[in-house]
């Protein structure tokens, strides 16, 4: 059976913004990533997981691992 697991790596960065209310402070934030002034990397790196999808016919375009032994 093939079956599609997704992995996902999470990053983590806490900036300090100065803002007249928390939506104000979470659009600036989020303008200011969009707008690639805040960029994470490789040390904001906090952790990562795995979860079973599906189970899937082909494997066609996905990065495949093949079973040892």
């Amino acid at each position: 059976m093939i079956y599609k697991v997704v992995i996902t790596e999470i990053q983590r960065r806490v900036v300090a913004v100065e803002a007249d209310s928390p939506q104000a402070a979470h659009r600036r934030v989020s303008d200011a990533w969009n707008n690639c002034e805040v960029t994470l990397d490789d040390t904001d790196f906090d952790g990562v997981e795995f979860y079973v999808a599906d189970e899937i016919k082909s494997s066609e375009g996905l990065f495949k691992i093949e079973r040892k032994g």
